[in-house]
């Protein structure tokens, strides 16, 4: 019982460019900004510099696999670009995650203005039962 507290422990927003949640009341999601080329959380961003979005999927708590589709969208698409991707402004891909295992991804994010101090990130996590959950994350820009 003391390592399931382990995990709902860290449920909350942590005060820096991070957010942690249970979606589909089965999986751990973990979403934050890194430094560029690092895993330390950034607290605040600046034009001119790129970072890390990374999504980690903790663990899937279910007893079943679960197949997911993670997409990923900028609210101003003037402030904030997805670097390598289809289109600068969104951020796809889709995920195994076998019972009690996690997964990772990241993608990089330009941050190219400061129009209106913040910006929004919304990730939505679509199950192939077809259940659909939303984490985001507001991000300040100095």
């Amino acid at each position: 019982m003391s390592s399931f507290r382990s995990i709902l422990s860290p449920l909350r927003d942590t005060g820096k460019l991070q957010k942690e949640q249970f979606v589909m009341n089965t999986v751990l999601v973990r979403s934050r900004i890194l430094f560029e080329k690092s895993d330390k959380v950034a607290s605040t961003l600046h034009p001119g510099f790129a970072y890390g979005h990374n999504i980690e999927f903790v663990r899937n708590m279910a007893l079943w696999p679960l197949e997911l589709q993670v997409h990923t969208k900028i609210k101003n698409e003037d402030q904030l670009r997805y670097l390598n991707t289809n289109s600068g402004w969104e951020w796809g891909f889709e995920v195994s995650l076998p019972p009690y295992h996690g997964d990772q991804r990241t993608a990089v994010v330009d941050c190219l203005n400061n129009i209106s101090g913040t910006d929004d990130l919304f990730t939505s996590i679509l199950s192939n039962a077809g259940y659909r959950d939303t984490v985001s994350i507001q991000i300040e820009i100095e």
